[in-house]
């Protein structure tokens, strides 16, 4: 039971830490003036998207690529 409950922990963790992770970049490009641009095509990522995805990274039509 021990055992089961130490790797169920464990995932969590981990996707917490890689949430932090991204929370900070995000944060790193608000303090830059990037927040909300795409990393690929340089444009601006639709408002619907950042909200229903703060850490988005790419616009719509990059992530189908």
């Amino acid at each position: 039971m021990e055992v089961t409950e130490y790797e169920t922990n464990l995932g969590i963790e981990h996707r917490l830490e890689l949430d932090l992770r991204q929370i900070n970049y995000s944060l790193e490009k608000i303090e830059k003036g990037a927040y909300g641009i795409g990393e690929n095509c340089k444009k601006e990522i639709n408002l619907d998207r950042l909200r229903a995805f703060p850490e988005a990274k790419l616009c719509l039509d990059c992530k189908k690529k």
